[in-house]
């Protein structure tokens, strides 16, 4: 009862903020005003402590995992030649920069990388490539959204001219702005704007962006919640930054689906996920989306997705 009780009043904040901010990282947050009294929270999560304690992980799979899209998906390029060819398309390289974001990328594939190491312990070769290469596997936009302006953050299955190349698409919009309850605006910031200053790593000052990606993400395993705190930070300016808005993408280029409520139904195969609604799914990257690291669920998600590549794949 002590350990569960201090992991709630924990997550009250953190809870508070979500509600406020985002259930999600595509559209805009739910309009929750977190004016609400503070038994409130506190009642909601001690319910949400105790029941997801009580099941097994939960995950749901993308309906496009199938047949027709397979090739286009990560999972699939693990599974079959273990490398992952990214490009960039970076419209102002002066507001993200180029070599930031070859770091984050790389970070938050390692992130889900290292949850398939149970189910498939061949290394995976990372390479950068430009995007006239007629065979990246991945392709991450940053710039102005102009099909899908009300979207924070998306992803999305491509071909292109060539038949035969199949790809995930990440889209980072600059042109979108959150609107908190107060009227602030914000927008997409690099997350590498925090790195000089932060002192939720362990390692030595100077030491590489990846390095303190990887504390974050692997080793201290930090919600959004606690980075913003930890270093004193707007919670929403984190959230919506370059690094954790990959870590949530690419857990759909990774086959993973949406299990907030909004989207449960429409993204999530009915044959691949493992409950029938939303709210038995507990909270995860692929739910708020508000950690730099995979929550048990994702990794199940992970490996689940793995599964149904290697079934796609005839084996």
């Amino acid at each position: 009862m002590n350990q569960n009780y201090l992991k709630t009043i924990r997550n009250l904040k953190m809870i508070q903020r979500r509600l406020a901010a985002s259930a999600e990282s595509l559209s805009c947050p739910p309009p929750l005003s977190h004016q609400l009294p503070l038994w409130v929270f506190l009642a909601f999560s001690l319910f949400f402590t105790f029941t997801s304690e009580r099941q097994a992980s939960a995950w749901g799979l993308q309906k496009e995992l199938g047949p027709t899209w397979k090739d286009s998906y990560l999972i699939s390029k693990v599974f079959e030649k273990h490398s992952i060819d990214f490009c960039l398309d970076i419209a102002d390289p002066q507001q993200f920069s180029p070599q930031n974001l070859e770091i984050e990328v790389k970070a938050a594939l390692k992130v889900w990388l290292a949850a398939l190491q149970p189910v498939d312990g061949s290394p995976v070769s990372l390479s950068l490539v430009d995007c006239s290469d007629a065979n990246y596997d991945l392709k991450v936009e940053v710039g102005p959204e102009l099909a899908y302006p009300k979207l924070g953050g998306y992803f999305l299955q491509r071909k292109d001219h060539n038949p035969e190349h199949s790809y995930s698409l990440i889209k980072i919009p600059t042109t979108y702005f959150y609107v908190s309850s107060t009227g602030t605006r914000y927008a997409t910031v690099d997350f590498a704007m925090w790195y000089p200053q932060s002192s939720s790593h362990s390692s030595q000052p100077g030491a590489p962006f990846e390095t303190f990606l990887e504390e974050l993400s692997l080793k201290e395993k930090l919600t959004v919640w606690d980075f913003a705190e930890t270093n004193h930070l707007d919670y929403i300016s984190v959230f919506r930054s370059t690094y954790r808005l990959l870590i949530h993408e690419l857990g759909h280029a990774f086959g993973l689906c949406d299990t907030y409520e909004s989207q449960f139904e429409i993204e999530c195969d009915h044959q691949h996920r493992s409950t029938q609604t939303s709210s038995e799914q507990p909270d995860s990257v692929m739910k708020s989306s508000n950690y730099f690291y995979l929550t048990a669920d994702d990794i199940q998600g992970a490996s689940e997705a793995y599964r149904r590549a290697s079934e796609l794949a005839g084996h």
